[in-house]
């Protein structure tokens, strides 16, 4: 007998293992829901699991796309939020038919989005950080690459979420953003905090990652009382005429926290997860002073040299 003889079927043609079976066989995944580790090649869609699954391929196919559309704001959770969809990419999120793609400049970051929507003007961290996004060449490689992904996706729904969608507001930069997702339905969420609580939480963030405030009232760093970033109405106005008023949805993050003590489990709520099935939440606690989003000087450096390789001037 070898270790494959010690396998039998199911009435859905499952192997199952014996109980006297070598512990090899007993241990062996009968289904990819089974398969511990190698998160990123097991997300819905990935060629791995075209692999295994060419059955389900075609009935996915039948089912068109649809994206939801995490448009931060920014100090909400989202970097608690984002890790969690990482995380969960290979296990809740693909059983119930989600896919958390990764990004094109920063694989664990969708900050292609606003890199490709927001004016070439506007200046904000990501676009400071990383000037070359604003070749041509970068740009093209980008929006093939989102385009790429909605449009050859065998996952019901595509999640993209990325904090710095949320200065996006002038009707120029929805069509860019909407001219990306084209032909895909799409579902913005907009999460909203306290706005005095927001701006001294912003305020923090900036100043633990190297920006400082400023007194300019068009600039991502003004966070006196009023600033545009706390136009909330203006946020949500401009999303709902772009994508629809039934298309926009907004969650009360104060709310949320309060009864949950995240906006995890309300976001994964949207996207058709159980909350009683999600893992423990504590250790997604991320960010809270703004630290978690300082890159060190080693990261930028290897970050540029990879942008000028691949898009030199």
């Amino acid at each position: 007998m070898d270790l494959f003889d010690a396998a039998t079927l199911t009435a859905d043609g499952l192997p199952t293992a014996a109980a006297n079976a070598p512990l090899a066989v007993r241990m062996r995944p009968a289904t990819i829901a089974e398969v511990a580790g190698q998160g990123h090649l097991l997300v819905v869609g990935s060629p791995l699991r075209r692999l295994v699954e060419p059955a389900d391929d075609a009935s996915r196919r039948a089912t068109p796309t649809s994206v939801v559309l995490h448009v931060g704001t920014h100090k909400t959770g989202t970097s608690s939020l984002q890790t969690f969809l990482r995380d969960e990419n290979a296990r809740s999120l693909a059983s119930a038919g989600v896919c958390f793609p990764p990004g094109y400049l920063l694989p664990a970051l969708h900050s292609d989005l606003p890199l490709l929507a927001l004016r070439p003007d506007f200046q904000w961290p990501a676009r400071l950080r990383f000037p070359e996004t604003q070749r041509p060449s970068w740009q093209a490689a980008a929006a093939a690459h989102v385009r790429a992904q909605v449009t050859t996706a065998t996952a019901a729904t595509v999640v993209y979420s990325h904090e710095d969608l949320s200065y996006v507001r002038s009707d120029d930069e929805l069509d860019r953003l909407h001219a990306l997702l084209d032909g895909v339905p799409v579902r913005v969420v907009i999460v909203l905090r306290e706005p005095e609580a927001f701006l001294r939480s912003y305020a923090a963030q900036l100043e633990a990652t190297g920006f400082p405030l400023s007194d300019d009232p068009g600039s991502f760093a003004y966070v006196q009382r009023g600033s545009w970033l706390t136009d909330y109405d203006a946020l949500v106005g401009a999303y709902q005429r772009h994508f629809g008023r039934d298309h926009v949805e907004v969650l009360d993050f104060d709310d949320a926290v309060a009864r949950e003590g995240s906006i995890i489990p309300a976001f994964a709520h949207l996207l058709g997860l159980d909350r009683g099935s999600l893992p423990a939440l504590d250790r997604y606690a991320l960010n809270r002073a703004g630290q978690h989003l300082r890159l060190s000087d080693d990261q930028l450096a290897e970050i540029r040299r990879d942008l000028a390789e691949r898009h030199p001037a």
